[in-house]
């Protein structure tokens, strides 16, 4: 049943556009008529479909974006990334210098 599921769930956009061979759509409808989770699949595509339509988004896929806020965090990382460049330089100079003296003494 998971997997006639599956394919009816990849099926059911293109069913309820009516763009599915007859043979097609009595198979999804013959399959709907049995099945309660493909069914809430078919009202959630009904109900992205109605928030399309309308010009709006459900709450969970409406996405703020404000580029000043994203400016000062890569600004931030750059920052972080350049003082940790450079404290391991120092750090692999200063190895370089001790090996250096020791093998001089």
């Amino acid at each position: 049943m998971k997997n006639q599921c599956e394919i009816i769930q990849d099926l059911l956009p293109r069913y309820i556009d009516g763009a599915v061979h007859p043979y097609t759509k009595t198979f999804v409808s013959t399959h709907l008529s049995e099945c309660h989770v493909c069914n809430k699949y078919v009202q959630h595509i009904k109900d992205l479909s109605s928030y399309h339509s309308k010009g709006k988004l459900p709450a969970a896929a409406s996405v703020s974006f404000d580029a000043k806020e994203f400016a000062r965090t890569v600004r931030m990382w750059k920052v972080r990334a350049a003082i940790a460049g450079i404290s391991i330089l120092s750090v692999i100079l200063s190895i370089v210098w001790y090996i250096a003296t020791i093998e001089f003494e």
